[in-house]
């Protein structure tokens, strides 16, 4: 006759219960997000609660090779999450990009503005096309525009005064008939 001895629970797996449990999850996600775990821990061979970013990495190369569905790999993958991160890690997070990838950086910023100051007389599109083809590095007539908007710097010539003087400029160069 074999006496039966009672399953203790890792503290890891009894924090997990608890957050699951406070967060209102239903008997079968906490059951799948612990089943997640065991199979996470019988990959890494050792406790989860050791497991680098790299052993997740290669967890989830695992269950590719494994064959699972994307379904069942997003289903694992969100029971490890819960592991190592809580409750917290299974909320949205926000996609932001760390940085814009068109912005302009701030030394061209500031040459630009310079060159606006040294030469008041040039229009934005002017501006830009001067920028352009001295400093080697491409920026548009709207966004000079912008730039020197927020700089709150206003350029003297109307758009139809720099129209016209482009006009006046070129009839003044007549080919010999």
């Amino acid at each position: 006759m074999t006496t039966a001895t009672p399953n203790t629970i890792s503290p890891l797996r009894q924090r997990m219960i608890n957050d699951m449990v406070s967060r209102g999850l239903v008997p079968q996600t906490q059951k799948g997000h612990v089943r997640a775990c065991k199979r996470f821990a019988a990959y890494l061979k050792r406790s989860p609660e050791l497991a680098t970013a790299e052993d997740v990495r290669l967890f989830q190369l695992h269950l590719i090779e494994s064959g699972l569905t994307i379904q069942n790999r997003n289903r694992t993958m969100a029971g490890v999450r819960f592991q190592n991160g809580g409750v917290e890690a299974l909320d949205d997070k926000p996609s932001k990009p760390s940085r814009v990838w068109n912005r302009i950086p701030d030394d061209i910023r500031a040459a630009l503005v310079a060159m606006a100051l040294d030469e008041p007389e040039l229009s934005p599109r002017e501006l830009a096309a001067r920028f352009t083809d001295t400093q080697k590095y491409f920026v548009s007539e709207a966004s000079v525009y912008r730039l020197l908007k927020a700089h709150e710097y206003r350029p003297t010539r109307s758009l139809c005064e720099s129209v016209a003087r482009g006009a006046s400029e070129r009839c003044l160069v007549v080919p010999d008939l």
